[in-house]
């Protein structure tokens, strides 16, 4: 797997991985719980989007629309 973005934001690490997953690309988050916990905001443990490394184009590409 490899990481594609980092949120300071669990609900927004959450919103991007679902929005991923509706549009038919496997992602997971990696250390959402801390993220929360520990003071995600305070930038001390991110919370990591990661998907399979097949899926790394067209995973940034999509979130890229997101921004727009």
């Amino acid at each position: 797997m490899i990481e594609i973005a980092q949120f300071h934001s669990p609900i927004e690490a959450e919103l991007a991985r679902g929005a991923l997953v509706a549009a038919g690309i496997g992602a997971v988050l990696f250390d959402a719980a801390v993220s929360g916990t520990y003071g995600g905001a305070l930038g001390l443990a991110p919370a990591r989007l990661m998907v399979e490394e097949c899926d790394e184009v067209s995973a940034r590409r999509f979130l890229d629309t997101l921004g727009d």
